[in-house]
């Protein structure tokens, strides 16, 4: 099973949970989405 998450719907659970520090691992397009988060 697939499950697809919006970058809205991360945001609010890293703030529902005050979490402010996560780690990326990823390829391709990893610098990329770790770069929206960061300007969100």
């Amino acid at each position: 099973m697939k499950m697809l998450v919006s970058m809205k719907d991360l945001l609010k659970v890293f703030k529902a949970h005050n979490i402010g520090y996560f780690f990326y691992n990823g390829g391709n397009d990893s610098a990329d989405t770790a770069f929206k988060i960061s300007n969100k």
